[in-house]
């Protein structure tokens, strides 16, 4: 909800219908997504909900399967202690025991290498993810949107602008907006804008008919 809400509030700054738009849209909170948007459908991301794609605050992210085959069956640990290991305890809190970004850069600032490393490979993280997505997109991006609640940290923009620009401009939306997304919808279709639509629980994909 954050990212389409995102989407279609930067539509509207440039004048133009979020369904026109190709977009790259990251949102960096305790989760970490980042999805292509064409023509105002989401056709790309990382499964955020699966753990997959930069790792997060709180959040392990994308790891070598090899490796994490022979740690789940080391006997050192249940389902559930691996599953909290990945998703709520890995990430900035596995490595700096906090997942609090101003005391990851209170500790940079007081000289500890080791947090600037794990802040670093975060941000080289995301900066992987938008450009497999824009790779998505072939190269066609109207912009680069940047939502969450880390996106008050300026740093971690201007390190994405710097990385990203070449693709296309960089905007920062920092914040949650998961309730206006949800208010906003529902005014767009009393509006007439939008058509209700019911969700009836099945996918709407139900994979590849080879038959």
């Amino acid at each position: 909800m954050n990212q389409k809400e995102t989407a279609i509030r930067h539509a509207a700054s440039i004048g133009k219908k979020y369904e026109d738009l190709n977009l790259v849209v990251a949102h960096i909170g305790g989760g970490l997504s980042v999805a292509a948007h064409r023509k105002g459908r989401m056709i790309d991301g990382n499964d955020i909900v699966g753990g997959e794609g930069p790792f997060a605050p709180t959040r392990a992210g994308s790891l070598p399967s090899v490796d994490l085959v022979r740690l789940c069956f080391s006997g050192k640990y249940t389902e559930k202690q691996l599953i909290e290991k990945f998703m709520k305890n890995g990430g900035f809190v596995d490595h700096l025991n906090t997942a609090d970004m101003l005391e990851v850069h209170k500790n940079i600032d007081a000289g500890d290498k080791y947090a600037e490393l794990i802040y670093k490979a975060f941000i080289y993280q995301i900066i992987k993810y938008i450009g497999s997505m824009a790779a998505v997109l072939k190269g066609k991006v109207d912009g680069i949107l940047l939502g969450g609640g880390i996106v008050n940290d300026k740093q971690l923009v201007a390190a994405i602008n710097e990385a990203c620009s070449f693709i296309a401009p960089v905007s920062a939306y920092p914040g949650e907006f998961e309730m206006e997304a949800m208010a906003s919808g529902a005014l767009r279709v009393l509006q007439g804008k939008e058509k209700t639509k019911v969700y009836s629980g099945k996918p709407v994909w139900q994979g590849f008919n080879f038959k």
